[in-house]
């Protein structure tokens, strides 16, 4: 098992920057290195979800060196910005970034392997602007219906992202109910996966369902997803814990048995979590 999938994120990225800083990127291009590409991809995304943003550009820049034309690198250079942006939050850079390499995606008639769309549809979502967030949920639907996915047994050969960004869109468009729902199979397949990135994901849904169910005033279980997003994004992406953090600050003053929530244990917190999602979408 590759050490990305195993949860060895920090080992990765600590052997793969070693390797790519000493790489002349000249060479590995011309003498096309096997997995030169996605390897580099996979630092600059792992560096940016730990909050290292400086050597993310960097790495970026020295790849942005070496291209010479709006071709196929052009447009990788434009994924890795894509990618680079939204983990930094800043989403009009991102989509441009996105919208550029799209663009020149679609007049290329090469077979080139990008995931710049749904990266951009990241971006467009998160950027909160209501036409955007419609276009990333006819996107991220992949012709599904809405209905069928809202009311129908969730389909376990679909990957967590699946709900968990139909979900998202229905939260920025205030409808709570139905995004609940989505959230609650997101949070169920999450724990079934074995890719690289499924701590993080178990991160972004529990602080999802946290914030959903604050807002919801259900203190008690808001608090619980909010602990298991720490819990997870302390180790894999800890520059995105500071507004976790600051949103469970203001849920306790509202929680009166405050006290005692803090004295239960994490693993028992993720078993409760696990039967709020499990209980609800097979009732």
């Amino acid at each position: 098992m590759p050490i990305q999938t195993a949860g060895f994120i920090e080992e990765f990225f600590r052997v793969t920057k070693l390797t790519y800083d000493s790489i002349d990127f000249n060479k590995a291009i011309e003498n096309e290195y096997p997995n030169f590409i996605s390897t580099l991809s996979s630092i600059v995304t792992i560096a940016s979800e730990l909050g290292n943003f400086n050597y993310a550009e960097q790495t970026i820049k020295r790849y942005a060196d070496i291209v010479k034309n709006k071709g196929y690198h052009y447009i990788i250079l434009c994924e890795l910005y894509c990618k680079y942006y939204w983990n930094k939050l800043d989403y009009e850079k991102s989509i441009e970034w996105g919208d550029k390499g799209l663009l020149l995606l679609k007049q290329s008639e090469a077979d080139i392997t990008v995931d710049i769309e749904h990266t951009l549809y990241l971006a467009k979502r998160d950027s909160r602007n209501k036409e955007r967030i419609k276009e990333a949920l006819d996107f991220f639907l992949r012709g599904y219906s809405l209905y069928d996915i809202i009311n129908d047994n969730i389909q376990e050969e679909l990957p967590s992202y699946f709900y968990g960004n139909i979900g998202r869109c229905l939260y920025l468009s205030n409808d709570f109910n139905n995004a609940l729902i989505c959230y609650q199979k997101t949070f169920t397949l999450v724990y079934k996966e074995e890719i690289s990135n499924r701590y993080i994901n178990r991160g972004y849904i529990a602080y999802w369902l946290g914030q959903l169910l604050n807002k919801m005033g259900d203190y008690k279980n808001a608090y619980f997803f909010y602990s298991i997003c720490i819990f997870y994004w302390k180790r894999y992406s800890p520059h995105r814990i500071s507004r976790v953090e600051d949103e469970l600050v203001i849920l306790l003053r509202e929680t009166p048995e405050a006290t005692e929530l803090k004295k239960i244990d994490i693993d028992i917190i993720e078993g409760l979590c696990k039967s709020y999602c499990s209980n609800t979408i097979s009732s």
